[in-house]
């Protein structure tokens, strides 16, 4: 998520890794889905090498979480844009 005007929004293309061995890219939606990651606890993190050129990791950029079996673990990252936003519109 970066926060643009105030707003939370969604940003394309983070890669968020679990343990140094496990990743998963955001979508569109600025969701990601990592699959089988055995229960404990574990570290993830944004994988700063791999965000978009226009971003840089915001304060949270890691953390560790707990897995519990059959749950699902929600964990959210702030990244910063660097640059100029720029809108291509059509006519």
């Amino acid at each position: 998520m970066e926060t643009r005007d105030g707003e939370r929004v969604p940003v394309a293309g983070v890669t968020i890794g679990v343990d140094d061995r496990m990743t998963a890219v955001a979508d569109a939606k600025g969701y990601y889905l990592i699959l089988q990651v055995p229960e404990g606890e574990h570290q993830v993190s944004v994988l700063i090498a791999k965000l978009p050129a226009a971003f840089r990791p915001g304060a949270v950029k890691e953390g560790k979480v707990m897995v519990k079996p059959n749950r699902n673990t929600v964990v959210d990252f702030e990244v910063l844009r660097t640059g100029p936003q720029t809108t291509v519109t059509s006519q």
